[in-house]
């Protein structure tokens, strides 16, 4: 069991702010993973979206993220950037 929540704050038509955060409720004598808090910006373009944000995941399937994630803040911080291709047949 464990609690999901993510938000995101559209401050201008481009730009928006994302937070994001992971928390298990049950632990186990093997694996104890660790909170996940990420951070980010997105600018939206006509065609494109970038994000560069950062976090304490390093798991890119969520499953993973929750179960195994070993990385603390403030400690074991990292970075990302995605770019999303928009289609608009």
């Amino acid at each position: 069991m464990g609690l999901s929540a993510l938000g995101r704050y559209k401050f201008s038509p481009q730009s928006s702010f994302i937070v994001d955060f992971d928390y298990m409720f049950t632990k186990d004598d093997v694996i104890d993973p660790k909170p996940n808090l990420g951070l980010g910006f997105e600018v939206s373009t006509g065609s494109h979206q970038f994000q560069i944000f950062v976090c304490t995941a390093d798991q890119i399937l969520s499953q993973e993220l929750r179960v195994y994630n070993q990385n603390g803040f403030p400690n074991d911080i990292l970075f990302g950037f995605n770019i999303t291709r928009q289609w608009g047949f």
